[in-house]
């Protein structure tokens, strides 16, 4: 069994995994409003992904106190 973890806490490849999970359940759903709110949290999760991507790629390009102190006035 799986702990819990917030999705605050979950990679953009995490939460596109679990959209792209919620977009293969709307696949099978079978009534029209249950495909329709998963299609949505597909979406929603698949937003979330895309900007917890780049909030990861913003970290990883920021230079390290180290880099700094070696950086030319």
């Amino acid at each position: 069994m799986h702990k819990y973890l917030p999705l605050s806490q979950r990679s953009s490849d995490e939460i596109r995994a679990q959209g792209e999970t919620y977009q293969e359940m709307a696949a099978t759903a079978r009534t029209p409003e249950a495909k329709r709110g998963l299609e949505s949290l597909a979406v929603r999760f698949a937003a979330l992904a895309d900007k917890r991507e780049a909030a990861e790629n913003r970290f990883r390009r920021r230079p390290s106190a180290l880099e700094m102190s070696h950086a030319a006035p």
